[in-house]
């Protein structure tokens, strides 16, 4: 999805309270993707952005709040965010996000059953894809 074809979204009305206005699907089974690029080097120190929902309609209030993580060089975090209803109204930027938000997009996801929420840090590409989970070792012996 890094490098699918995109919808630039204008962000120059941010600048009145970090808000800009989105429509979501407009079907059901129309489920869209949002990526939101930040300089994290220019952000204040607990940047975050969110995606709103309307919060009158609670069955589909999927709004979630994404810390933007902090990054020791000078290339974007790309935050990917799957949009799910007609009920999504807006990206927030926090008072520290506001000033190092540089893009936002509507990715081309081909109409990909599955698309995933992920934050992708500068250098993502060079560092392993995985997580390993450590278990404690009395869960790991044979019951027997």
């Amino acid at each position: 999805m890094v490098n699918a074809a995109k919808t630039t979204i204008p962000l120059s009305s941010h600048e009145h309270g970090g808000i800009v206005s989105l429509e979501g699907p407009t079907t059901f089974d129309d489920v869209r993707l949002l990526e939101v690029d930040v300089n994290r080097w220019a952000c204040g120190a607990s940047p975050t952005i969110t995606f709103r929902y309307d919060s009158k309609d609670p069955e589909y209030d999927f709004t979630r709040a994404v810390p933007v993580p902090s990054a020791r060089v000078h290339q974007p975090t790309k935050i990917f965010e799957p949009i799910l209803s007609r009920a999504f109204t807006a990206l927030e930027f926090s008072p520290d996000a506001v000033g190092c938000v540089t893009s936002a997009y509507w990715v081309n996801t081909d109409q990909r059953p599955l698309v995933l929420a992920a934050t992708l840090g500068p250098g993502w590409e060079s560092q392993r894809l995985f997580q390993r989970l450590w278990f404690e070792s009395r869960i790991l012996k044979d019951p027997k």
